[in-house]
């Protein structure tokens, strides 16, 4: 059965009563939307002495340092004798005066303008916050009971509504109120999205394998409720089905804000945070899956599997830093490749079997992800394990040459995860006994070893696999898919592009004979990214620069059209602003290369 409502209690997540005198209690109030501010007062019920705090840096599931605390505007503490002095020790890390075995108050005005699903925002429409943003750890009590009172607002703002995945104790009809977390990790685990009737916030329920589950839509919308909660139901008892007959949770949100534009979302332990373009969304009557749509069932999809794989199955040092309360530095692993990129070839494979996409759709992907990969000179210089290991430095910091010098352990680790998986099917097994394996090892978070996928994977095999992960996974070479998807009576095909929106998975005659330059130009003419190796290079084309001319005819948006009137294996002038100077290249003329792939 389905539900689509407004905000109420009974819709909440499960209610519990019991509360802690010892708990750290988080006071959170909606404090000057206009400025984009929240204030938090954090209360300590017997701080230690000198007791010192920190605000995380980074947050699980997006590995690059933020320095969230640059946000705190304001900070101070006291007690019940008055003002306590802080003394900041670095970037994020405070420490007070004088505490010992006395009640202290923290309070802190947080400024919160990020739409992203990393961090906080806040204005007069919406509110959202990932706890990593707001709440200052407490020293030495990363294993303490934690409550968090939200406070309703008022005004112009009465009727807003919060959703979460945190444990309620007592809250009203609009889900403001007092939450509790088991320790400070399980509070920063649970982001919270707030609106109101101008946002036109709404929740839709359902139930998959009988647990609840709901959607929460923050931005003015028309959508299909009826179809939007049918689908994602079959995709998460798909997935439940996979892992065992219960999920690993009472309950689950997706916290979804609508925008126009932006596209992305962020996995938790029982929720995720998701953003995405009105166009999205099913509209009501229509009935035929757009591939936009179908691109946002594979975010919710992608989200969801992250539920066993990465929070619950997880790299062993992000275990130990989780443990530890440890969010202040970077956290390395080479794992990366096989929780976001297994997750990732799970995403629309959990579409294809819940019959939310055809399997010629599925083969389509499958050719775009191809497509995007082998378009990255990157691959053959990373492999995916050192892609993981540097996400830090380099996936998560990538600059115009990107391209050339890294691969993504999410597109090439899910094609290696299609290699492992029809490997496997060649001895009676597949990827899904491995899944099933690393869930009953590693399933109650202990973490898994760095090269601990491996054996796990052998032992479903009943062979040696060492010469497939040293060639693919700490190698760099391509995984043998045309080989082994023959196997499957499926054939790999390699075209030319038909053009820079040509996104690949398709057959395409049009594309025969093509010219290619190897730049990525932004319509306003502007180099974004040179390929190592194409004509562009060889002409000294360089990031930043700006293209004017091609044989003494304005480029703007008619690049491609001019370069496929231009005779192979001739050149051309090209001229150029470059730091505001006018430099003339002369630019080879060359076929584009048969890096676009399909299946048949």
């Amino acid at each position: 059965m389905r539900q689509r409502t407004r905000m109420s209690l009974s819709s909440t997540p499960e209610i519990s009563n019991h509360s802690s005198a010892n708990a750290l209690h988080y006071r959170v109030e909606l404090h000057n939307p206009n400025a984009h501010q929240y204030r938090v007062t954090l209360t300590v019920p017997r701080a230690s002495e000198a007791q010192r705090f920190s605000l995380p840096a980074w947050i699980p599931g997006s590995y690059l340092i933020r320095d969230f605390a640059r946000n705190i505007i304001e900070i101070s503490a006291s007690d019940e004798r008055g003002a306590v002095a802080l003394k900041q020790l670095d970037k994020h890390s405070w420490q007070a005066a004088n505490t010992a075995n006395s009640e202290l108050q923290v309070e802190c005005v947080v400024y919160a303008f990020d739409t992203s699903v990393r961090s906080a925002y806040l204005d007069g429409l919406r509110g959202f916050f990932n706890g990593t943003s707001l709440f200052l750890q407490v020293d030495g009590a990363a294993s303490q009971a934690c409550e968090l009172e939200l406070v309703q607002p008022s005004g112009a703002l009465a009727d807003w509504q919060a959703a979460t995945g945190l444990n309620a104790v007592e809250v009203n009809a609009n889900g403001f109120g007092r939450y509790r977390a088991d320790n400070y990790q399980q509070l920063i685990d649970c982001p919270f999205e707030m609106g109101g009737a101008a946002s036109e916030f709404e929740r839709i329920e359902f139930k998959a394998a009988g647990v609840p589950h709901s959607i929460v839509l923050n931005g003015r919308h028309s959508v299909d409720a009826e179809q939007l909660a049918a689908d994602l139901q079959k995709v998460c008892e798909q997935q439940i089905s996979l892992f065992g007959k219960q999920p690993p949770f009472e309950s689950y949100v997706f916290l979804t804000q609508i925008t126009t534009g932006s596209y992305g979302g962020l996995e938790h332990m029982n929720s995720t945070a998701l953003v995405c373009g009105r166009d999205d969304l099913p509209l009501p009557g229509d009935k035929d899956r757009t591939e936009s749509y179908r691109q946002f069932l594979g975010l919710c999809s992608h989200e969801y599997f992250h539920c066993w794989n990465v929070k619950r199955i997880l790299p062993l040092a992000f275990a130990e830093a989780f443990a530890a309360g440890d969010l202040q530095q970077e956290v390395y692993s080479g794992l990366l490749w096989a929780f976001e990129g297994i997750t990732s070839y799970y995403d629309d494979l959990a579409l294809v079997r819940s019959g939310l996409i055809s399997a010629d759709q599925y083969v389509e992907l499958l050719g775009q992800t191809i497509t995007r990969v082998c378009r990255g000179e990157g691959r053959k210089l990373q492999s995916v394990f050192d892609s993981s290991f540097n996400a830090w430095s380099k996936f998560y910091k990538q600059d115009a040459n990107a391209a050339n010098a890294i691969v993504s352990y999410y597109t090439k680790g899910s094609l290696i995860t299609l290699a492992l998986d029809l490997t496997l099917r060649k001895h009676g097994k597949s990827l899904d006994d491995v899944m099933q394996l690393l869930w009953k090892q590693y399933g109650a978070g202990q973490g898994v070893p760095e090269h601990g996928i491996q054996p796990l994977v052998e032992q479903v095999a009943g062979e040696s696999l060492e010469d497939f992960f040293q060639r693919y996974v700490y190698g760099v070479e391509d995984p043998p898919l045309a080989e082994l998807l023959a196997e499957m009576a499926i054939n790999l095909n390699w075209r030319q592009s038909a053009g820079p929106a040509d996104k690949g998975g398709k057959a395409d005659d049009k594309a025969t004979g093509r010219r290619g330059f190897g730049a990525m130009v932004a319509a306003d003419g502007k180099v974004q990214a040179v390929t190592n190796g194409s004509p562009a290079e060889r002409a000294g084309l360089a990031p930043g620069d700006v293209m004017l001319a091609l044989n003494g005819y304005k480029v703007g948006t008619a690049m491609d059209k001019l370069v496929q009137q231009q005779t192979i294996g001739g050149e051309v002038e090209l001229h150029i602003f470059r730091d505001e100077q006018l430099l003339l290249l002369n630019l080879p003329i060359e076929t584009e290369p048969q890096n676009t792939a399909y299946l048949t």
